[in-house]
């Protein structure tokens, strides 16, 4: 901790701290801890060894109703004088903190040059390990996201803040913590409780602010690099800031620049594989290394051409669509080597010849990201402050997938039916099989998928913050309004039109007299095609000699393709707040706050136009369009009931209300839509009882809330080839119900029924409109000992549940058409909404989306000690161990299902029972050090790849019954994970600091069932310590 100015608590330093609200704010315990600098606090402010003068500094509370309040503590008051003026108008700000159940002090040990604040909420013990990662193995060409989930139960149930307001978000109102830089955050606050009737939609499992820097007098630059022990994964950063207080103003600005470099599956061993335990024939390699022929490391660890599993009718270890080729129809493929000049250069399809697309994918995207900020506020009066906030980031952001994937065959989309299902024609020049054959190949030659993103993030706050007496009372208020805008586009390189794709393999021959290679036949030539050899391996015939280095860039020019695609978001914010004494009690005053807040937000999703026309290689989608606004009133109101009397030192009530009403319109398809998604209202109370000075009881019972997005109401569909069940098919007509038959005859089917030629029907998976509301009740309940006997000692254990109703839950085609047409006490018409018939009544598309149906119940157990202390001629010492215990996390997928439980069996993702950190910091003279453990419960992770396809591995448990069958499992065991920083202040200006994350690089346990690579980023990157340095210059 440090200070700029005698006005001003700097509550982040070199190290960076996250801080729960609760026990280092005017909750926990005795509120004069926090305002007299030498009472040993419980985070123990005089351990720096700072006199802190606290008169005339903003005290910046989560947001709310309290957000940006400011303490107005008069300069030259003492002791008790001071104390009570200071809290006299501060406890009605923070209210709501008094009752929150957050439960500890949280000190997350890492550099706050740290490129993302992500990474450092990552590792917190209430976060459940799940929320999107910037690698691969959670999003599988992703943008390099990284989202925050609370209590198992999603990003999108876990509302991010910033100084108290609502911030940029994707499609599905999720906020990516990239886009926040580092460099401008002052400290982060968590509240860890369901809190709908303070903040809002989405403060389901809990409340993260991010407080940014508004106090500063001077120059300062920061400078961060790190790296991982295995030399990957490289970050860095630099930020200067510029900052000027008066006796009226206070200004500051900061310029950030921070850039991370990519990993390959292929630099990491145990990630150049498509599943953990792929083996391939040593020495098999044909080219150098990482070359399209060879794509791993070494030639003993990747074949020239595919991989090699070790039980025969293994398929997972490669892809069947390699870069030599599947031509289905004789199931063959090219011969690594030969020219597929000759009809013998083809053999029969293997194993061997599977392509291993790992390496090529990215596990860590690579980021630049430019950011300005700035804060400026002017007391226009004594009761009267004007302020203003802008900011500003450029993100860059690229990710790579291995090449295309040519998937012309009769089981795959109606985009890839080449040629009317003839695919490579038997009249192509390079088809020496000659016939017509469906295939598989890797478009080695046109390259790696890649997604270029740019992404332009603005917003800007303007506000007033003013008081008034009325009464002999002092009453604060504060409006504002607030614009956030960001720009999405990203650019698509070394995709396939399949347009042109399909009139290259078909019909094609080389012209007698030019010698030029033309589409279709000498009879009718087409114009401006060029044929494409996918019968001649990784580079098309080239190095045979089948074709020309001008051919050979004319083949890729013509079929593959680079597009752009663009996406939106914007909103709007705009509040008005009052707060202040409500009335005199026997044992104190009563106060209150109440607002008005009005938001708007909207999203557009504009894809490529060969996506929308279902002519690129990547699935196809629909564009996006639509807006959510909401208005809402919201009140609170804090009673003290007793105080100083037997039996309670303290005894208080905090209650809270609020109502929304929301209103919506977009498109579906083709069709606008303005919908209601719902008026909810929610209420909470919360007590705090403190029996004697050193027990402290509190209680929060309430609802809660979460709100559909434009994603959730208007997302475009996606195409997908269900299989499914016309219930007004010919089959079926003649054993439906009469209601059921009425149904179908409405729909435009003819009697007897509409002809269902195959059973996999098409589909568009998007938003639904008529979707309302999550709703739940959240109820916590615990005791914080803060025992006399032990200065600076702090213990508490909070008791937490969380149910859910309505949730929005995934449908299927099925569902829908039955929903619609069968006749049952779950008919509804709306779901008729969603699907099209053709002119004679058969089906052409059915749109699947989310339903409020799902229900989820999640409950659990927080443990939090504290301790400080002193050593004589050692220095000070702060100690913390915070654990969260789940003790349910059931989920139905309707009222009547039944529930679903499995703590510890891995499923693609992390699913601990408990997870914990401990923490020491040891401030020495100049020296402070952090050191801080992660503990993680294991997890179960079934065997079903071993068991069933005989791969290579190491599974635990083989024998051993798991949750999904008989494949026995692999126990990833208990882990803990080290992290150390040392800060040195060198001179009064100059200080320097290094650390590791991963001190020991204890490498992530192997998850089998990982989206991709077998780790998972939950528990850590492989690659041994992330080792960093930097310096901090204050002028």
């Amino acid at each position: 901790m440090s200070t700029n100015n005698e006005n001003t608590i700097e509550l982040w330093d070199s190290h960076f701290h996250v801080w729960d609200v609760s026990e280092n704010t005017t909750s926990g315990h005795d509120e004069s801890q926090l305002f007299a600098p030498n009472d040993n606090p419980i985070y123990s402010m005089d351990s720096y060894s700072k006199d802190i003068n606290l008169a005339g500094s903003k005290f910046i509370h989560v947001g709310g109703a309290f957000c940006e309040a400011v303490s107005a503590c008069h300069v030259g008051m003492e002791g008790e004088e001071y104390i009570s003026a200071c809290l006299a108008e501060t406890s009605y700000a923070s209210m709501e903190l008094k009752t929150a159940n957050t439960n500890n002090v949280i000190i997350a040990t890492a550099p706050l040059e740290d490129n993302n604040i992500g990474d450092i909420l990552q590792s917190i013990s209430s976060n459940d390990g799940n929320g999107i990662r910037p690698v691969t193995t959670a999003t599988n060409g992703g943008d390099g996201s990284n989202e925050i989930s609370l209590r198992n139960l999603g990003a999108g149930r876990t509302l991010v803040l910033v100084d108290g307001r609502r911030w940029v978000t994707d499609l599905f109102g999720q906020v990516d913590m990239n886009t926040i830089p580092a460099s401008i955050i002052q400290r982060v606050e968590i509240l860890k409780d369901g809190a709908s009737s303070i903040y809002g939609s989405d403060a389901v499992a809990g409340v993260i602010n991010i407080i940014t820097k508004k106090d500063y007098d001077g120059f300062e630059m920061r400078a961060f690099t790190g790296e991982y022990d295995a030399g990957y994964g490289k970050q860095d950063s630099i930020s200067m800031q510029f900052g000027s207080t008066s006796e009226k103003s206070s200004s500051i600005l900061n310029l950030s620049f921070a850039a991370q470099e990519e990993i390959m599956a292929g630099q990491i061993p145990r990630a150049n594989q498509p599943y953990y335990g792929c083996s391939n024939v040593p020495n098999s390699g044909t080219g150098p290394q990482n070359s399209p022929t060879n794509l791993g490391p070494s030639p003993e660890q990747n074949s020239g051409y595919g991989n090699f599993a070790p039980a025969s009718d293994s398929f997972v270890c490669g892809s069947s669509f390699p870069a030599y080729g599947r031509y289905f129809t004789l199931n063959k493929y090219l011969e690594p080597g030969k020219s597929g000049a000759l009809p013998e250069h083809f053999i029969p399809w293997s194993n061997a010849g599977r392509y291993n697309y790992a390496p090529v994918n990215h596990v860590q995207n690579p980021i630049d990201q430019y950011s300005v900020y700035g804060y400026s506020d002017y007391d226009i009066a004594d009761d009267l402050t004007a302020y203003v906030q802008i900011n500003y980031t450029k993100s860059r952001r690229d990710n790579q997938l291995a090449q295309v994937p040519m998937t012309a065959y009769g089981g795959a989309g109606p985009q890839w039916q080449l040629n009317n299902g003839r695919f490579a024609t038997a009249g192509g020049y390079f088809n020496v099989l000659n016939q017509d054959t469906s295939f598989g190949f890797r478009s080695i030659a046109i390259g790696p998928r890649i997604y270029e993103y740019d992404y332009d993030i603005f917003g800007i706050r303007l506000g007033l913050d003013g008081s008034f007496e009325l009464g002999g009372n002092v009453y604060s208020w504060s409006a504002g309004t607030q614009i956030n805008d960001a720009q999405y586009d990203s650019k698509l390189k070394n995709f396939v039109d399949l347009g042109s794709l399909g009139l290259a393999v078909g019909d094609s021959f080389r012209d007698p007299v030019s010698g030029a290679l033309t589409c279709g036949t000498v009879e009718a030539p087409i114009a401006q095609c060029t044929p494409f050899n996918i019968f001649g391996g990784p580079d098309l015939g080239l190095s045979a000699g089948r074709i020309s280095q001008a051919e050979y860039n004319a083949m890729v020019d013509y079929v593959g393709y680079d597009g752009t695609q663009n996406s939106a978001f914007d909103s709007d914010n705009y509040w008005l707040e009052i707060s202040g004494p409500l009335f005199e009690m026997p044992y104190g005053t009563a106060f209150f706050a109440a607002g008005y807040e009005k938001r708007a937000s909207g999203f557009v999703d504009t894809p490529d136009s060969l996506i929308t026309s279902g002519k690129s290689s990547t699935n196809y989608r629909e564009a996006t369009s639509g807006k959510t606004s909401v208005e809402e009133f919201f009140v609170e109101i804090n009673i003290p009931l007793l105080e100083g009397v037997p039996g309670a030192q303290e005894l208080e009530v905090t209650i809270s209300a609020r109502t929304s009403d929301y209103s919506a319109n977009g498109m579906v398809g083709s069709a606008a839509n303005s919908n209601d998604p719902g008026s909810p209202s929610t209420s909470e109370i919360g007590i705090r009882w403190r029996p004697i000075d050193d027990v402290l009881i509190r209680a929060t019972m309430g609802e809660t809330f979460r709100a559909p997005t434009v994603g959730n109401l208007y997302q475009g569909g996606g195409e997908s080839f269900p299989q499914a069940n016309d219930p007004c098919n010919t089959d079926q007509f003649a054993t439906q119900s009469a209601g059921t038959q009425a149904n179908c005859l409405a729909a435009g089917v003819p009697a007897g029924g509409a002809e269902q030629p195959t059973t996999q029907i098409r589909a568009f998976v998007g938003g639904n409109p008529f979707l309302l509301p999550e709703e739940g009740e959240n109820a916590t309940i615990g005791v914080v000992y803060t025992p006399s006997q032990i200065e600076n000692l702090s213990m508490s254990v909070d008791f937490w549940e969380i149910e859910l109703e309505n949730i929005f839950n995934s449908i299927g085609v099925s569902t829908v058409l039955n929903r619609c047409y069968v006749e049952s006490t779950q008919q509804d018409d709306n779901f008729c909404s969603f699907v099209t018939r053709t002119g004679n009544g058969g089906l052409q598309t059915v749109r699947t989306s989310q339903v409020n149906s799902a229900l989820q119940n999640v409950s659990g157990v927080d443990f939090v000690i504290n301790y400080s202390f002193d050593v004589e001629n050692y220095g000070s010492f702060t100690t913390g161990f915070d654990m969260v215990y789940f003790t349910k996390d059931e989920f139905a997928q309707g009222v009547d299902s039944t529930p679903s439980e499995s703590f510890g069996w891995y499923d693609g993702g992390a699913d601990w029972r408990w997870r914990a950190n401990a923490s020491v910091l040891w401030e020495y003279n100049d020296f402070t050090t952090s050191l801080n453990f992660r503990f993680l419960d294991d997890n179960k992770d079934d065997c079903w790849l071993s068991t069933y396809y005989g791969l290579d591995d190491d599974c635990s448990n083989p024998d051993d019954a798991n949750n999904f069958g008989d494949y026995g499992y692999n126990l990833m065991e208990v882990d803990f994970y080290t992290d150390l920083q040392i800060d040195y202040q060198y001179t009064d200006a100059i200080s320097v600091f290094v650390g590791a994350r991963n001190l020991f690089g204890e490498e992530p346990p192997v998850a089998y069932d990982a989206f991709a690579q077998n780790f998972d980023y939950a528990w850590d990157l492989p690659g041994g310590a992330f080792v960093y340095g930097g310096f901090k210059i204050s002028l």
